[in-house]
């Protein structure tokens, strides 16, 4: 990056634009180099284009790239304490407009795999996680339905 000099009056707003995309840079970078990066599953069969380097991403960004097994997200899943499981199940229905056609046993699920990936995140101290849903397998249309519920809450943010 080459080098630049600021200086003007305090009030000045093109000096305190220009100064605010450099701290908004800088700030990005930082968290970039700090970011922790969860990997659950796969890439995509015969899909070069969605594969990651782990080590040229942080080599080149500095984060680090944390993988994940599957095992222990289909064990989570699974003993997900019952209470907090029904509770996520009436936020959805109080957040959400679930269609009609959503079985219990399909909102259950996804409130597994809520708890699952957030109880992983939280573990790992993961500032963000991704996942591919075909190494679900039988649990994938699950995944994706959570995929979606927390989709619509992260983008209210």
């Amino acid at each position: 990056m080459p080098f630049e000099y600021v200086t003007s009056h305090l009030g000045d707003a093109s000096a305190l634009a220009t100064l605010s995309h450099f701290f908004t840079a800088t700030a990005a970078v930082g968290g970039l180099q700090r970011a922790r990066l969860g990997l659950l599953g796969y890439a995509f069969p015969a899909m070069g284009d969605l594969a990651v380097d782990v080590t040229h991403m942080a080599a080149s960004l500095g984060c680090c790239c944390q993988p994940l097994a599957l095992p222990e997200y289909h064990r989570r899943a699974a003993s997900a304490d019952t209470g907090r499981v029904e509770s996520l199940k009436a936020e959805y229905r109080a957040t959400y407009d679930v269609a009609e056609d959503i079985a219990d046993t399909d909102l259950d699920a996804a409130a597994r795999a809520e708890i699952a990936l957030r109880s992983m995140a939280e573990d790992y101290r993961l500032d963000a996680l991704s996942y591919q849903f075909l190494s679900f397998g039988d649990a994938r249309e699950k995944i994706r339905l959570t995929a979606r519920l927390l989709d619509a809450e992260y983008h209210e943010l």
